[in-house]
């Protein structure tokens, strides 16, 4: 959540009216989904970004900083994370 542009974490479900969920502080690992294969480890994050943000520059950045808080902070080596963008909003 500490990453410019990111609203916040959407919900895996499908959308509901063409709008993605926005989840609350409480509910937001629903918006992550992390499987282990072979001894890698595979990250899925569904966000909702701020309008008139470069959504490719967020997404990297989110990407590096999954990485680095992981890799460098915590010991997990993560393969891949995947960022799926559900919706852009308005940030108020």
């Amino acid at each position: 959540m500490d990453c410019y542009g990111l609203v916040g974490m959407a919900s895996r479900k499908q959308l509901k009216d063409g709008i993605a969920e926005l989840l609350g502080r409480e509910n937001m690992s629903k918006g992550v989904e992390v499987r282990r294969e072979n001894d890698e480890l595979h990250i899925e994050l569904h966000i909702i970004v701020s309008y008139g943000t470069k959504i490719s520059e967020v997404a990297h950045n989110i990407q590096n900083k999954v990485k680095y808080v992981l890799n460098d902070v915590i010991g997990l080596q993560v393969d891949q994370v995947h960022i799926f963008v559900q919706d852009v909003r308005v940030s108020t």
